[in-house]
């Protein structure tokens, strides 16, 4: 008995092969892009959040100087993360404030996903009563 040879036989699974090996090479791709994006959404969000509870700092210091000229800062917790508060008059005048709000984030003590910021201001105290204004600004990681 004699087998009929076709150049043809195999063809079909040596296509199927690389189609599968093409469509695992895209599915990788896609798997690993998404989770670098991920971890950029993740970092983001973090640092957000640290400037946020930085501001919120700023507007403790605020408010606390506005009741006590002689306020110097504290530490507090501003949504989860720690808050270093640190107030000085500007030694030119008694009306201005040096203020440094620096926020440090962790997610959990296990956790390696960090982010701080800092907010450095100077506050005038106009009225007595009155809430000391921000005349400038700096932000910094």
């Amino acid at each position: 008995m004699t087998r009929d040879r076709n150049p043809e036989r195999g063809g079909a699974l040596i296509m199927v092969l690389v189609l599968v090996v093409v469509i695992g090479s895209l599915t990788n791709s896609l798997f690993h892009n998404g989770r670098r994006l991920t971890t950029a959404t993740i970092g983001e969000r973090d640092t957000l959040a640290a400037l946020q509870a930085a501001e919120g700092g700023i507007a403790q210091a605020q408010w606390q100087l506005r009741n006590d000229p002689d306020y110097g800062g504290e530490t507090l917790t501003i949504g989860g993360a720690e808050v270093t508060i640190s107030a000085h008059r500007v030694a030119s005048t008694a009306e201005r404030w040096q203020v440094r709000s620096h926020a440090r984030l962790t997610r959990s003590a296990n956790s390696s996903t960090r982010a701080q910021r800092c907010v450095n201001v100077t506050l005038l105290r106009g009225a007595p009563a009155g809430v000391p204004r921000i005349v400038d600004w700096h932000e910094r990681r």
